[in-house]
């Protein structure tokens, strides 16, 4: 099994909460759009984060909130360039909607 150094892994939110001088609360609350941390501070660790390229994770993130943000399209025929043209505007549709 290979070991995976420093250089190789995803920076995580204790990391970011390390770079930037906050808690990992403080630094879970500025990435989460949640009330707290002053817009100061929300700036301070967003830039952090830009910076050592932390991505927030999805899947912790909905286990949370309860919420995946998945949309599951079936369609009869995935080689049927009708159906790929419908999926792809319900997909901007959705991007849009947030």
């Amino acid at each position: 099994m290979k070991k995976t150094t420093e250089a190789q892994r995803k920076p995580t939110l204790k990391d970011l909460a390390e770079q930037a001088g906050v808690s990992v609360g403080t630094a879970s609350n500025a990435m989460a759009g949640r009330g707290g941390p002053s817009a100061e501070t929300v700036t301070h660790v967003v830039e952090v984060a830009r910076k050592i390229g932390y991505v927030t994770n999805a899947a912790a993130r909905s286990r949370h909130s309860r919420r995946t943000r998945l949309v599951a399209c079936l369609v009869p025929e995935i080689t049927n360039r009708f159906y790929g043209v419908i999926v792809r505007a319900a997909e901007h549709v959705l991007r849009d909607a947030g």
